[in-house]
């Protein structure tokens, strides 16, 4: 129901606190949340179980603006996406398709200006879904990888890993990252550390650690 963040300065003194807060229905589910030192809130609604919209506003921060977002569903999964917020003169539209399984195999996006969808990522499984690889597209010119990630589940379809190589627009892998997910006994996440290859060694670029109390 709330989180406090504590940042620190260079010379790890507390330098602030800010609090966040969440307000759920009586299912559970989250319908409002609030960034009190940002101005900061947002309210979710449902219907028949499922999100239908998303709406946010940011007042006295920079910059100040609101947006919502749309779904619409088909047999009980996403179907469409949009997205419209106070700076931007058209909305967004994402399109999601799915295999024969139920799983998704395709998301489409573009801008409301535009006539056809110019990104895609495109899915695959392997090892009975344990292993999923997404490949993002642009088609502004031309069908172009621009990033491939392959994410590793163990037997229970928890994240243990997630391999992600860029590419530029000859196909030439510009950046290759790793992050390893580390859990506790009982199931909790208690670690995220991202390692970046850099002249064939590779550097802890980023780390995250949960630390629990009883």
């Amino acid at each position: 129901t709330t989180v406090v963040a504590r940042h620190f300065d260079e010379t790890g003194q507390l330098d602030k606190e800010m609090l966040s807060t969440f307000t759920y229905n009586e299912d559970g589910k989250l319908t409002r949340y609030e960034f009190l030192d940002h101005g900061l809130w947002s309210s979710y609604s449902y219907n028949d179980n499922m999100l239908m919209r998303e709406y946010t506003s940011h007042e006295g921060g920079y910059p100040e603006y609101d947006e919502s977002f749309n779904y619409t569903y088909e047999n009980y999964k996403v179907k469409t996406k949009s997205h419209l917020w106070s700076q931007m003169n058209a909305p967004e539209y994402w399109l999601y398709s799915y295999d024969a399984g139920g799983r998704l195999e395709r998301l489409d996006y573009r801008e409301g200006y535009l006539d056809e969808y110019h990104q895609h990522w495109l899915y695959e499984y392997e090892n009975d879904g344990k292993t999923k690889v997404e490949s993002y597209y642009t088609s502004y010119q031309g069908f172009v990888l621009v990033m491939r990630t392959v994410y590793e589940y163990d037997e229970s379809y928890t994240l243990l890993s997630k391999y992600t190589e860029r590419f530029d627009a000859a196909g030439e892998i510009t950046k290759t990252t790793m992050t390893r997910y580390d859990y506790t006994p009982d199931g909790k996440e208690e670690s995220q550390i991202t390692q970046t290859l850099t002249d064939g060694e590779w550097i802890n670029t980023d780390i995250i650690r949960y630390v629990y109390d009883e």
